[in-house]
């Protein structure tokens, strides 16, 4: 048995929505959210690459400081 509402006019917003494109509001969101992350993305690997290259460096360098240190 399928399930139908009362409501028509509801049921046909529905249909209707289900379907319908993304407005021009929503795809610019979209776009300066994926533009965003991006940035985000690039500039956080970008820190974990230093910071390890900076780990490297001073493991290399005996600083009597890395010993106290827990990795």
């Amino acid at each position: 048995m399928r399930w139908t509402s009362k409501n028509r006019k509801t049921d046909k917003y529905f249909k209707q929505s289900k379907n319908a494109k993304p407005s021009s509001f929503a795809s610019a969101i979209e776009d300066s959210f994926n533009m965003m992350f991006l940035s985000q993305i690039i500039t956080t690997a970008a820190a974990l690459v230093m910071q390890g290259y900076q780990l490297i460096i001073v493991r290399h360098q005996n600083v009597p400081y890395y010993d106290s240190m827990i990795v």
